[in-house]
């Protein structure tokens, strides 16, 4: 009787180990791809705002300091959107650097040095955006 026993149970037996040692590494197996893809997720968010960031720096070096000041707030509105959807993974410093640069006013980047030879306000639009770069690297 045990030898019909025995040989009932070790097939059942090696069922339950096979079921728990391909349960087991499927899950290892999912884990590893979850976190490769959070990992692409966050890089290709970066990339997008890098990039957005390096065309509007583009454009405050380029433009006018009064055109710069006239689309400064529809371009600090994209900046926000843009910066909510990359905060969750830069933390406090990007937080700070956000708020610093979304903080300037049109006056504020409009500003020229009295005989017009610097652009006090692109200079510090720039040094704020460099700024929020920074704390993605």
């Amino acid at each position: 009787m045990n030898e019909t026993f025995l040989c009932a149970i070790l097939p059942l037996l090696g069922v339950v180990v096979g079921w728990f040692a391909s349960y087991w590494l499927s899950s290892a197996r999912d884990r590893r791809a979850r976190k490769y893809a959070l990992e692409d997720a966050r890089e290709a968010r970066r990339r997008d705002f890098i990039s957005f960031m390096e065309k509007w720096r583009t454009e405050v070096e380029r433009n006018d300091p009064r055109k710069t000041a006239n689309e400064f707030s529809a371009k600090n509105s994209l900046f926000r959107g843009e910066a909510a959807k990359i905060r969750p993974d830069y933390g406090v410093n990007f937080e700070v650097a956000v708020r610093n640069l979304s903080s300037l006013r049109d006056s504020d980047v409009e500003e020229v040095s009295p005989d017009r030879t610097e652009m006090i306000g692109r200079e510090r639009l720039l040094t704020k955006i460099d700024a929020v770069i920074r704390c993605l690297n």
